[in-house]
């Protein structure tokens, strides 16, 4: 049998369900900031979030600016002006949330607990970030899969 000495994980919707986990981060980090979680404010986040990442695609914005103003642009909705230093405390907080919780996408779940995975291995990721390392170390350990 062969032996693996690395794997690459692809966490969005395919390990983790990340649309479950985004909704919880940020009706936490609503909460948090004294804004009403409702299914409107969600989905106003949401699109507000989607029109940032449609910009990245264009070249519009950077992935920096973009982490902070779809911040900076919602709270501004609930008379909650922030600036960029301020935007970066509440991304921190959302990330703090988003890698709080992992929800596993059901084939996943249903699946690994029957994998062997052995413990001496390299563990790649396909977003790089510290929020991804967490949640992958979580969902290893959930799985009683010891991390180096």
């Amino acid at each position: 049998m062969k032996k693996y000495t690395s794997l690459l994980f692809d966490l969005d919707d395919t390990i983790l369900d990340f649309q479950k986990a985004e909704k919880y981060a940020i009706c936490k980090l609503m909460e948090h900031y004294g804004i009403e979680a409702s299914e409107k404010n969600i989905e106003t986040y949401h699109q507000i979030n989607i029109s940032y990442w449609k910009k990245l695609e264009l070249g519009l914005v950077e992935r920096e600016k973009l982490i902070l103003l779809r911040f900076v642009d919602f709270f501004s909705l609930f008379d909650k002006f922030i600036d960029l230093e301020k935007a970066k405390e509440v991304n921190t907080v959302y990330f703090d949330y988003l890698s709080s919780v992992h929800r596993c996408s059901s084939s996943i779940c249903c699946n690994a607990g029957g994998s062997r995975i052995r413990k001496k291995c390299h563990i790649a990721f396909s977003e790089n970030c510290n929020m991804t390392v967490r949640i992958v170390n979580r969902l290893l350990l959930s799985f009683k899969i010891k991390v180096n």
